[in-house]
């Protein structure tokens, strides 16, 4: 299994309605809390992040939406650039019309403006469906999660050619080229609230899923193995509430979508032995928090000349990204552990591509922290090719856009001119 998304390539949209307008429709205050947690873990850098997707890669609509804002916010979603990752999360009353021969067929997505006598008002199922249909047809997109966490949200086929020799069914919520997950696999109603939680029992039993991990499974897990685990916990929760129905999955013929870290996984790696430890295996950390609560450890045993072993050991860890490292960083620095900052920086500069070093000063005034570009500076030096190395660098900060990334390409530069060692390496090569 490939590791998770690029976080630039990636989108996500989340649509949590918890107000309506017509009486028929109750509020559904969990709908809406349910996206903001989702949100938060797209967003976050933990041992059971998501995609770890910025801010404008994520677009969360709530409590009230009405149809018209959800329609142009897919259409934003599957026309966004660079797109390989798509997931799409609807979280609202569903409705479904008596089949009477006028009334259109399927399931029908209220949003806050939807009334029950207007059939046109609602979000229409097909309407998702054919949006994300065409664009991972005609935009090759690798990755797209549906997930439609309402009422009656059923896999009920269609029988289509009958008297004709010919039959075909045609299931309703099957997208063609999407991995959809639905609160039911039956036409029931979902239900509201998981026992114990503020989000609904469909959302809230994946996202407890993602959060805790499952034991066993690999280091990154796919939105099947999420929903299974999330089916086996609503089963669960069927002895407390045995209202909550059985929800449904739809993956035939579609990739694996890796969506989460897994919070259970753990191997050991292999470290060099030096002064401040001897060499052997070290068990291989998840995420900052991980990595921190060893540091923790180390200094209650009274072992602080292992922590440069430790930070060296989680910087060392290919899977970790550049990210992860400034979440330690930033976690060092607000601690009584800010002296070993500089074994984050070295390591980073020692080990990391160019790019993943520009990735780790942009992430550091993402989290909250600035960039020392010193630092940055110092531990470029002692590269072999120290010259191209911080071109590189300096070239990757400056068309990131970003002021503070260009502030610290800029401060790079200055610091190499003034060092008397490093500009006799450099400037020759670089200016």
């Amino acid at each position: 299994m490939a590791g998770l998304p690029d976080p630039e390539t990636a989108y996500a949209l989340l649509i949590g309605v918890a107000e309506y307008q017509d009486r028929l429709h109750k509020p559904l205050l969990a709908c809406h809390r349910s996206v903001v947690k989702l949100a938060e873990l797209l967003r976050g850098t933990g041992s059971s992040a998501m995609w770890q997707l910025p801010a404008e890669r994520i677009k969360r609509l709530g409590p009230e939406v009405t149809a018209p804002e959800a329609r142009e916010a897919l259409k934003t979603a599957v026309e966004a650039p660079d797109l390989k990752a798509l997931l799409v999360c609807i979280s609202c009353h569903g409705h479904r019309y008596d089949e009477d021969g006028y009334s259109p067929p399927g399931l029908h997505l209220a949003m806050t403006d939807s009334i029950n006598s207007l059939p046109g008002s609602y979000l229409h199922f097909d309407e998702v469906s054919n949006l994300l249909g065409q664009a991972a047809r005609d935009r090759d997109i690798p990755h797209i999660l549906l997930i439609v966490d309402s009422c009656w949200s059923d896999d009920a086929k269609l029988e289509l050619g009958q008297g004709t020799g010919t039959t075909v069914e045609i299931d309703h919520l099957a997208v063609p080229g999407a991995v959809t997950l639905t609160a039911t696999r039956r036409r029931v109603k979902a239900w509201p609230i998981l026992p114990g939680k503020d989000w609904t029992a469909f959302l809230g039993a994946l996202i407890g899923t993602v959060e805790d991990g499952i034991p066993g499974a690999g280091e990154i897990l796919t939105a099947k193995q999420v929903f299974t685990a999330a089916h086996r916990r609503l089963t669960e929760a069927q002895k407390d509430e045995p209202n909550i129905p059985e929800p449904r999955i739809y993956a035939e013929g579609v990739s694996e979508i890796p969506l989460c870290r897994n919070r259970q996984y753990r191997k050991p790696v292999k470290v060099k032995g030096g002064s401040a430890a001897p060499a052997g295996e070290v068990p291989a950390f998840r995420d900052a928090e991980d990595c921190f609560r060893a540091i923790q450890a180390a200094h209650r045993d009274k072992s602080n000349r292992s922590i440069p072993v430790i930070v060296r050991s989680f910087c060392g860890q290919a899977e970790i990204s550049a990210s992860e490292i400034a979440g330690l960083t930033r976690s060092l620095e607000e601690s009584e552990f800010s002296p070993f900052v500089e074994f984050a920086y070295a390591a980073v500069c020692a080990d990391r591509s160019p790019a993943e070093i520009a990735g780790f000063a942009h992430s550091l005034h993402h989290n909250g922290s600035s960039i020392d570009a010193g630092r940055i500076a110092s531990g470029l030096g002692d590269r072999a090719r120290a010259a191209l190395d911080i071109h590189e660098v300096y070239q990757s900060l400056q068309v990131r856009e970003c002021p503070q990334c260009v502030e610290a390409a800029e401060a790079i530069s200055a610091i190499i001119v003034d060092d008397p060692d490093l500009s006799r390496v450099v400037l020759s090569q670089w200016r």
